[in-house]
């Protein structure tokens, strides 16, 4: 939108600006941008929907398994103390094999994984080792009580307008051809 915006007020900063808006209408920034975004909501939904059945399909999966390959299911987890700390926060740290597969899905080709899991275990050991000291830090200076309840509610009202917007972008995504424009 903002690209369209200045291309269509002919910023005299350079004539490079103007050469490049010519043929760019706002039916394309709008109808590109629709498209993309609903190609990436399918590729993210995916993966969720592909880890969470993996999940589901193994229910004596161990819990650290399982946030290793969904960071949500870090939620099940119960403990107390460091070592319980450091698991958690190098846990949260890692992200969880699903959110990398959504990143994949994303950047493409783009960004080079290979030394992004090769620094992994550098990243996690200094985790570990940051957040133990943080905790005897703070250890003997605060005092927490709390309590959690494991069952989240993703929706309390029950409303389809998510579902629709969705369908609608899938629709969108599916059906519009660059060259079906008037």
């Amino acid at each position: 939108m903002v690209l369209y915006i200045l291309c269509t007020v002919k910023l005299k900063v350079k004539s490079d600006v103007n050469a490049s808006c010519k043929g760019f209408s706002l039916t394309d920034a709008v109808m590109g941008s629709i498209t993309s975004s609903a190609n990436s909501m399918i590729s993210i939904c995916s993966a969720i929907v592909f880890f969470s059945a993996i999940i589901a399909l193994l229910p004596s999966l161990n819990p650290i398994l399982a946030a290793i390959l969904e960071i949500s299911n870090i939620t099940s987890l119960q403990g107390s103390g460091m070592a319980f700390f450091v698991l958690t926060t190098m846990l949260l740290s890692f992200g969880g094999l699903c959110v990398h597969m959504q990143i994949i899905c994303l950047a493409g080709s783009s960004f080079r994984f290979k030394w992004f899991y090769l620094t992994r275990p550098i990243q996690l050991l200094l985790t570990a080792a940051f957040s133990a000291i943080g905790y005897l830090i703070v250890q003997g200076h605060i005092s927490v009580e709390t309590s959690f309840n494991s069952s989240i509610e993703l929706s309390s009202t029950g409303s389809v307008i998510p579902f629709i917007c969705v369908a609608g972008m899938v629709l969108i995504a599916l059906t519009y051809r660059k060259s079906d424009r008037m």
